[in-house]
């Protein structure tokens, strides 16, 4: 059993973990951006403001909310640009390596 830690042994585990999952993080929320990019999630968006629309018996006022779904798609077809998410991932999970190759 260890009683005692290395200070400094101890620090680069943490400064690699954090950078580690700061990199999970942003890698998924570019895979995440690359997957909204598709228009896999548009007609879930669009079912759901109209179930809204319906359970609270709002009529749509502005001019979105009265499009049909392929109108609705057209209309969204602008793209996340998620290439700097992935780029701070894949920098981030290489000094995350290199963070950890140090303590060895």
């Amino acid at each position: 059993m260890v009683w005692h830690i290395n200070r400094s042994t101890s620090r680069v585990y943490v400064v690699s973990d954090i950078l580690f999952f700061v990199s999970i993080g942003l890698l998924v929320a570019g895979a995440a951006g690359i997957v909204d990019n598709t228009g896999l999630f548009d007609i879930v968006v669009f079912s759901v403001r109209q179930v809204a629309a319906l359970i609270t018996n709002k009529h749509p006022l502005d001019e979105e909310s009265r499009l049909t779904f392929p109108q609705y798609a057209r209309r969204k077809r602008e793209k996340n640009d998620v290439r700097l998410l992935l780029i701070a991932g894949c920098f981030c999970f290489l000094a995350s390596l290199l963070a950890a190759a140090h303590s060895l």
